[in-house]
């Protein structure tokens, strides 16, 4: 669970805001070696590439020294799916970079990942990452604030491996001023009484696919409090199939059912386990320290058996049309499609070369827009306005003799806010806040967001 490197980079001018290195995770990965190497010159090639990869820039062209040890390329072989990002920079390759975005401000890490030919997802050093740049986001987003970056990552991860847990922030004092903290003390027993409990539910599901119709599902729900109790009050929530979502829980939660709990992987060896004893029917995750401002989570992996119907069903086949020309042909359907609100979706067709895109002719989308450029190679931006029938085609002819169905093949980008139908579904009569003498009352505040990871659209040579 180690991390060997850690970026903010804004994307207004296009800066790094701050960078910290673990050159010493160099041992488990060549990429360590790499970044501590890297220079002012190559830190700005990186966040060129950055910018270009994510579509920020619509351009982006090789620094002009033709020293090669210089050079920045994008591997176009690795299919790249937000929040995972790969470069190559000085000969080295870096995979995965996972990025996300918040005001303005890109929150970059880069895990060790020992086996890459497995799941992505399915790596603990992924899932730290993702928490450890929510962490980030959370408590670090504003510039007056960078300057305590240093503090924060001197006590959790001096070496890029945890030492304590990196989601919280002990007694929020990173957070405050000296004159702050003794203002926050002398009103902590009366702030609970002049303001309304909000409890604050982020799920973030992952939709993930590497064949037609077989899809996985990850995901991650934070549960977070914006009043610091004066006692320790315990939050119960109660999740439908918790027992088939195969859950790891973060330090201050277990899980209320015994013969389930022990087969929970924890992200932390300090994690509490002390389970009541209810029926095996019923599953719900016991969160405790809501005295600070503890980030509390856990990560979930669905069973496939719960996924009754696939979120995205798919043709996409390239027929011979005569000895020169091949005709494609996508369509797509999405479950739900009316219900749902697309912050983005997008068609990447990554490994497409130069040779065949320069060969694309009556190319006509459904909607949207195709690109085509050196850098990014062919997309498809579907947009935002997905028709209610949930149905998009795409239709092209490739003049050309020969071809191999594995240079076509595609990734779907997109994300849908205020998704409605993810696992766990967060609903007010789930949750229960007490002190063990009365109840708390609250207001709740979920926000659900669906988004792919490496979901993958393979063609069929026909």
């Amino acid at each position: 669970m180690a991390l060997i490197a850690i970026w903010m980079v804004s994307i207004e001018n296009r800066s790094i805001l701050f960078r910290r290195y673990f050159p010493s995770n160099g041992t488990k990965a060549s990429d360590g070696k790499m970044v501590a190497m890297l220079t002012m010159k190559e830190e700005s090639q990186f966040v060129s590439g950055l910018m270009s990869s994510l579509g920020i820039d619509s351009s982006f062209s090789n620094a002009s020294n033709s020293d090669s040890e210089y050079s920045f390329s994008f591997d176009c072989t690795q299919i790249n799916q937000l929040p995972a990002l790969g470069f190559n920079l000085k000969g080295y390759k870096l995979w995965p970079i996972i990025v996300l975005e918040h005001k303005g401000i890109l929150f970059c890490g880069l895990p060790v990942v020992n086996n890459t030919s497995s799941n992505l997802i399915d790596h603990i050093g992924v899932s730290v990452t993702v928490s450890t740049l929510h962490a980030l986001i959370n408590h670090f987003s504003k510039d007056n604030r960078l300057f305590l970056l240093e503090d924060y990552f001197t006590k959790n991860l001096p070496f890029g491996s945890q030492i304590t847990n990196p989601y919280e922030l002990e007694d929020d004092t990173f957070n405050k001023t000296d004159s702050e903290t003794k203002a926050s003390t002398s009103s902590s027993s009366t702030s609970s009484s002049k303001q309304e409990l909000v409890l604050t539910v982020r799920v973030t599901e992952f939709i993930s696919s590497s064949e037609p119709d077989h899809e996985m599902i990850h995901g991650t729900v934070y549960i977070t409090n914006n009043i610091v109790f004066s006692g320790n009050p315990l939050l119960t929530y109660r999740v439908d199939n918790l027992n088939e979502l195969n859950p790891i829980l973060s330090p201050h939660c277990w899980l209320n059912n015994s013969n389930f709990s022990s087969s929970i992987s924890s992200s932390s060896s300090s994690t509490s386990s002390s389970p009541a004893s209810v029926s095996s029917s019923s599953f719900s995750c016991i969160c405790s320290k809501l005295n600070s401002k503890a980030l509390r989570f856990f990560h979930y992996k669905c069973n496939p058996g719960l996924i009754s119907e696939p979120f995205l069903q798919y043709n996409y086949s390239l027929t011979r049309k005569s000895d020169l020309i091949f005709h494609l042909d996508m369509s797509i359907t999405i479950k739900k499609a009316n219900l749902m609100r697309f912050h983005s979706f997008r068609i990447n067709f990554n490994r497409l070369p130069q040779s065949i895109i320069s060969r694309l002719s009556n190319c006509a989308p459904s909607q949207g827009q195709l690109h085509m450029d050196k850098q990014s190679g062919f997309y498809w931006i579907v947009g935002t306005k997905i028709p209610k029938s949930g149905k998009l085609k795409l239709n092209a002819d490739i003049n050309c003799q020969t071809l191999s169905a594995d240079q076509f093949d595609a990734s779907a980008v997109f994300r849908v806010d205020n998704y409605t139908h993810g696992f766990p579904r967060p609903r007010g009569e789930n949750f229960t806040l007490s002190d063990n003498l009365y109840s708390i009352n609250f207001k709740l505040m979920p926000q659900l967001t669906l988004a792919t990871f490496d979901y993958r659209l393979k063609a069929t040579l026909i």
